[in-house]
């Protein structure tokens, strides 16, 4: 299944599914909502994933990831959906969190409960 002529799509959701990847067959442009909750999915980091994040771009306003085993966020993760206005990660297992977040000047939701991450999010930077 690829869903690259899904233009109309703006909400997509593999909820409760045994989801491994991000990988490009997810990749659908001006996609606004995307949850993958409950999944098993532990890569969000390769360049597949990549694909899927540049074709939402700033259409992308709500992801949710919460309840996988994700230990990485791509360092141009919030580069890549500037506009992102709610983000959902908690319990995966991450450590730290891309500095690149503080630059999210839309962002009004924000879970990263249940998580790995140290007092200092795992890097040296203070994030806001």
């Amino acid at each position: 299944m690829k869903l690259a002529n899904a233009n109309k799509l703006k909400m997509l959701s593999f909820d409760n599914t045994k989801v491994e990847v991000l990988d490009a067959k997810f990749a659908v442009e001006k996609l606004r909502v995307m949850h993958f909750v409950n999944c098993q999915m532990k890569n969000i980091a390769g360049p597949d994933s990549t694909k899927v994040l540049q074709a939402a771009g700033s259409s992308l306003k709500k992801v949710n990831l919460a309840h996988n085993k994700i230990i990485i966020l791509p360092s141009n993760f919030f580069e890549l959906c500037p506009l992102i206005e709610s983000f959902i990660i908690g319990s995966n297992q991450i450590e730290s969190i891309p500095l690149s977040l503080s630059r999210m000047t839309k962002l009004t939701e924000l879970d990263l409960s249940g998580n790995l991450l140290r007092d200092d999010f795992g890097n040296d930077h203070q994030l806001i």
